[in-house]
């Protein structure tokens, strides 16, 4: 029997519908696998949604009142900074996800950059930053009526500040405030990042005591801060840090002992850095296909389309054969015919 994926679930249209014990196995992979080769959709969704001479503002992906342009989305390209709404439609996506974990699986929840970008601009005061943030929170519950914070194991916060993105877990099971970066930080970086901890602790927990919930609050206020080291930190690399923050959210469940992305250790010459190029096409594929993108079936028609032009030209066969090649040597030809417009 093969375990079913979510994708192949029949498409729902309401949030509390309930998925069958087969979608919630252990077994079933909700994760992108770095293992696997580009299949021919993963091209054809990619090239269309980089192409030129598109209408950088079209709405590709759509869920309920979250959305992304074109242009924003195509910020996956390598050497690019992500836009932050394509972390919030991670964040949308990856609490979506959460519908099939197992019975095993941490419940985990996931916010978005709101409760990061206004609430902890350091130049606006502590009163307009909790406005914001309470804003924030509203319209996140808005969308998720039926989430009830004291019931997760790990709630994710999405930072993105200084053009910097990183995570913040309160892990509920660990009891600890967990600080997750791409880039290994020395003691004055982990001061910058007291001060925005701090202020994230002070505004949830303000928050949900204003929520009748003073025990909870009281409770997250004493965890320590643990910030966490792992194998494939970076010395300096800026420009993937969206990369690494989607892949943190999609595989941290909470024991970072046991944490496993796939990802190499930057010493290894070049293939961290052909990972992360891999994970933004594998990324924009999983987004604009997901079964909650109104408009999937448009992205799909279309790309496919576009696919059978750029065959019928005999431009992809080239770029397929070239990029299944391991030789790092390989990497350009990928870089400069998978990447680029027409």
């Amino acid at each position: 029997m093969v375990t079913p994926t979510p994708e192949e679930c029949e498409k729902r249209t309401k949030r509390e519908t309930k998925i069958g014990a087969a979608y919630r196995s252990p077994y079933v992979r909700r994760d992108i696998n770095l293992g696997s080769k580009y299949s021919t959709q993963d091209y054809a969704v990619w090239r269309w949604l980089i192409q030129d001479g598109k209408d950088k503002y079209e709405r590709v992906f759509q869920y309920g009142n979250v959305f992304c342009y074109r242009k924003h989305l195509a910020t996956l390209r390598p050497s690019k900074k992500l836009y932050y709404c394509v972390v919030d439609v991670w964040s949308a996506l990856m609490n979506e996800k959460e519908t099939y974990k197992s019975a095993e699986s941490p419940l985990r929840l996931f916010f978005d950059t709101g409760l990061s970008i206004g609430p902890l601009n350091k130049e606006k005061t502590e009163a307009e930053q909790y406005k914001i943030f309470v804003t924030g929170m509203n319209h996140f519950f808005e969308k998720y009526p039926n989430a009830k914070i004291k019931d997760y194991d790990l709630i994710f916060f999405p930072i993105l500040a200084s053009e910097h993105f990183y995570l913040v877990c309160l892990n509920l099971k660990a009891k600890t405030w967990d600080v997750i970066d791409n880039i290994r930080q020395g003691k004055a970086a982990n001061n910058e990042y007291a001060f925005i901890l701090r202020r994230l602790k002070k505004h949830f927990v303000k928050y949900l005591k204003e929520k009748d919930m003073t025990w909870f609050a009281t409770s997250i206020s004493r965890m320590e801060t643990s910030y966490l080291t792992m194998p494939w930190q970076t010395l300096q690399n800026v420009t993937d840090c969206g990369v690494f923050l989607m892949r943190h959210m999609e595989t941290y469940k909470g024991d970072a002992k046991n944490w496993e992305t796939q990802l190499k250790a930057e010493k290894k010459g070049n293939l961290q850095k052909g990972q992360l190029d891999k994970l933004r096409i594998k990324y924009a594929h999983a987004i604009l296909t997901s079964h909650v993108n109104e408009k999937r079936e448009f992205v799909i028609k279309e790309s496919n389309l576009f696919y059978n032009k750029l065959a019928g030209e005999g431009l992809l066969k080239l770029v397929m054969e070239s990029s299944q090649k391991k030789h790092p040597r390989k990497r350009n030809i990928e870089g400069t015919r998978l990447f680029e417009d027409e």
